[in-house]
């Protein structure tokens, strides 16, 4: 993803080259792989919006052990085992969700918030209530716009 798909867009758009420029956005699943590329990669995506992300590589039973044994690789796929023993990466991201009716979302996103610390930087938003749904996430997609616009460099212009 980190080389793919800019080179895709480049490819097809008039876009900036410029990381400060690019961000990645998802929702759930998508939402924890927007977090790992910009915490793995902030020098292609330095800013990421995650709705009612996981912060953990979701266990599947279809595709059996991603790891393939390895701790490492684990341990390295889950974002708050980095936040804690990894030096924080200088990225804005922004954490969205619900208070009520995501399962831990809540729990989870406080517990991801206290342990970052500069450089990286967190912003939250977060409904009363609402569920790990389309529904809800359509709810969040405006503000979380609204962030991206204020957090993304526009070519020419500082950030």
């Amino acid at each position: 993803f980190t080389k793919d798909v800019p080179s895709a867009i480049e490819a097809s758009f008039r876009v900036s080259t410029d990381p400060q420029a690019w961000a990645f956005m998802g929702n759930s699943t998508g939402g924890y792989c927007a977090l790992k590329l910009a915490m793995r990669h902030p020098d292609v995506f330095p800013t990421a919006v995650a709705l009612s992300a996981y912060y953990d590589a979701a266990d599947d039973p279809t595709t059996g052990d991603l790891f393939g044994g390895s701790k490492q690789r684990r341990d390295e796929a889950n974002l708050m085992w980095r936040l804690k023993n990894l030096p924080q990466p200088n990225v804005s991201v922004l954490l969205a969700g619900t208070k009520k009716g995501d399962g831990n979302y809540k729990q989870d996103t406080e517990a991801f918030i206290d342990a970052a610390q500069s450089p990286m930087k967190v912003s939250y938003s977060m409904l009363e209530n609402g569920g790990h749904n389309f529904e809800t996430w359509s709810a969040l997609l405006p503000s979380s716009l609204e962030w991206l616009s204020q957090h993304l460099k526009v070519p020419n212009q500082p950030v």
